[in-house]
């Protein structure tokens, strides 16, 4: 459990905390500078903690059935529920999550597109490959990951 202090801040000092940490974290050029960061700011733990919460609301938004999301993050029923419950009123992460499943969509829509096109057995086709490829899609569509 996080300790925060009983003290409240005032709003104009916890706005320019909010401000310090948009400026630290959020204005990085590369995923490298980012990755840095993140690893010099949050515990090994913190950062698996940020990381399933953003899974959880990604496989909510791609309508992945709640105990197939249990069973892939290892997370409770709770847990999922509690998200599904915050993305109600969410403005902030949701939007972006939308955004990357349209295109997740398509990359995959173009992967189901090349499967049929190059499937299993068709003379010309590594096998082996192509029973990978198949493998994969249905993965990807029943967990989402």
């Amino acid at each position: 459990m996080v300790r925060v202090s009983r003290f409240k801040l005032p709003e104009e000092t916890l706005n320019k905390l909010l401000d310090l940490f948009f400026e630290v974290v959020g204005k990085k050029n590369s995923k490298i500078a980012f990755n840095e960061t993140v690893i010099d700011l949050l515990s090994p733990i913190e950062r698996l903690m940020v990381a399933k919460r953003i899974a959880i609301m990604y496989l909510i938004l791609k309508d992945i059935d709640h105990r197939t999301i249990c069973f892939v993050l290892k997370v409770s029923m709770a847990t999922v529920s509690k998200y599904r419950i915050i993305m109600e009123r969410s403005n902030g992460i949701v939007p972006t999550l939308r955004q990357m499943i349209k295109h997740d969509q398509m990359k995959l829509m173009l992967e189901e597109l090349y499967s049929l096109l190059f499937p299993p057995g068709k003379s010309g086709v590594d096998w082996k490959v192509a029973w990978e490829r198949k493998r994969k899609i249905e993965r990807l569509k029943q967990q989402g990951i």
